[in-house]
């Protein structure tokens, strides 16, 4: 079983804001976060399944969606 942790989490995060913000590669910003290509891919394969089961039906313009910075978890 998977140990969740603050420190994966954070690891996670920052792996997906470099793919998807940066336009770094899987590889890469894999190796610069300690985990293989294949544990990014595999990372951001399970946000976008989650996120298509599950998609977002809060989105009013009083709770400012889409208000956080970039990289708001390390500020």
């Amino acid at each position: 079983m998977i140990e969740h942790s603050r420190e994966h989490d954070l690891r996670d995060l920052t792996i997906l804001h470099m793919v998807e913000n940066e336009g770094r590669t899987l590889n890469e910003a894999g190796r610069l976060n300690g985990v293989s290509r294949s544990t990014a891919s595999g990372l951001r394969r399970r946000v976008r399944l989650a996120c298509g089961k599950h998609p977002c039906a809060c989105e009013k313009p009083e709770n400012m969606d889409g208000g956080m910075p970039p990289l708001w978890w390390d500020v």
